[in-house]
């Protein structure tokens, strides 16, 4: 995996490597045009930050200006459960294979949190220089990619 910082704005922010959730698609998928809306700027915010898709369908998302990470189980319309944490403007989101949730709380909070999905708080895993634009979790590292502008 290779992680590139940038700073004052300068070049892309990006990694290279084996994605968590990897879905196969027949070459003959089609788009569901029956399919439901399940967040709007009502239910996320206007500034939609991270989604993470685990493989029970679960969606997990986080908007900047709600300060919260929302999570969706398969088959609801409305939010199922909320994480809070403290968050300031969460940028990206985590879900490892055990369930264990990480939200960026970087940009005013400086830190990484880490929750499970039957909570609503967690604990400060890791204190980074800003907002995470995005996240890996390998089996033994957590590899913020940092956006500095």
């Amino acid at each position: 995996m290779t992680i590139r910082k940038c700073k004052n704005g300068h070049g892309p922010s990006f990694f290279t490597g084996v994605s968590f959730n990897q879905p196969k698609f027949s070459p003959y998928a089609t788009w569901e045009v029956d399919g439901s809306t399940f967040a709007d700027n009502t239910t996320i915010g206007v500034i939609p930050a991270g989604i993470f898709i685990d493989t029970n369908n679960t969606i997990y998302s986080t908007g900047l200006y709600f300060n919260i990470a929302q999570i969706w189980f398969e088959g609801n319309v409305n939010p199922s459960r909320n994480i809070s944490n403290g968050l300031r403007y969460p940028y990206s989101v985590f879900v490892t294979g055990n369930g264990d949730i990480y939200v960026d709380n970087g940009l005013i909070n400086k830190r990484l949190e880490k929750s499970a999905l039957n909570t609503t708080n967690g604990t400060t895993v890791m204190y980074v220089e800003a907002e995470c634009a995005g996240l890996f979790i390998d089996v033994n590292t957590v590899k913020p990619l940092l956006d500095e502008h």
